[in-house]
């Protein structure tokens, strides 16, 4: 009996559980006076982990990261402001070992020309919070795409990279929020950008063509349009169909 009680133990302590908290804060300051326009939406993210209860930084200073990540990831333009933002917070325990997520979420709105909204370069080095480009082929904060498990699309942000991994934020069929660490072969971006679409030679939105082999001694010509890319692959829509396809394979349709 005691072996059972402590092989129940076990089990409890292994088994994992997430629990979500959420709350929106002050909505900012849009005045009714003004024509303001809501042009997108900005993310910020910063994640920690203990053991046994040691560890990480507290949720304050979580917080804090997530914001300060945030106004590095999205540049504001002159007249762009956040309003209305949010902060979700995501705790993920097994056992002894426990992960905290904070994800902050705002509106990106733009004032007519009658209202001079800007941030100094002060402002940003004072919450630290300096802005600059990235080497990599993807931003944070970027719109991308992923193929879902059943080859349809899903819609994310990023919210984190690394030499290995990229943390998108997904949006799943259902509405529902969910992080996921991916390979960056399996993240495509979804809008047309100068700079990575000359490194790889291909933009979204762009109609290819490639060979599909059929059996093993023959081929045919087909083609779609291109809907997401990264470094590697393209995610091409084909007749209502997903398709993802090396980039040396595919070729611009004339």
């Amino acid at each position: 009996m005691f072996r059972r009680i402590l092989l129940l133990l076990g089990i409890a302590a292994l088994s994992g559980c997430a629990t979500y908290n959420g709350m929106i804060t002050t909505p900012g300051a849009v005045s009714t006076d003004t024509k303001a326009t809501y042009v997108d939406m900005a993310v910020g993210y910063s994640r920690t982990s203990y053991l046994f209860g040691f560890g990480g930084f507290g949720k304050a200073a979580l917080i804090n990261e997530a914001k300060r990540n945030m106004y590095k990831a999205y540049k504001l333009a002159p007249n762009q402001t956040f309003v209305s933002p949010t902060l979700d917070i995501k705790t993920t325990t097994y056992g002894p070992y426990r992960k905290m997520e904070v994800i902050m979420m705002a509106d990106v709105v733009e004032f007519d020309g009658n209202v001079d909204v800007g941030f100094k370069e002060e402002y940003f080095q004072a919450i630290g919070a300096v802005q600059s480009d990235l080497p990599e082929f993807f931003r944070l904060n970027e719109s991308v795409v992923v193929m879902g498990s059943n080859k349809s699309i899903v819609n994310g942000r990023i919210l984190n990279i690394n030499q290995q991994k990229i943390t998108v934020l997904l949006h799943n069929a259902d509405g529902r929020l969910a992080i996921k660490n991916l390979a960056s072969s399996r993240v495509f971006r979804a809008r047309p950008s100068s700079d990575g679409d000359v490194k790889v030679g291909f933009s979204v939105g762009e109609a290819v063509v490639f060979n599909e082999r059929v059996s093993s001694n023959q081929q045919v010509s087909s083609g779609g349009l291109i809907v997401g890319v990264n470094q590697y692959n393209v995610l091409v829509m084909v007749k209502d169909q997903l398709i993802v396809r090396r980039i040396f394979d595919v070729k611009k349709a004339s």
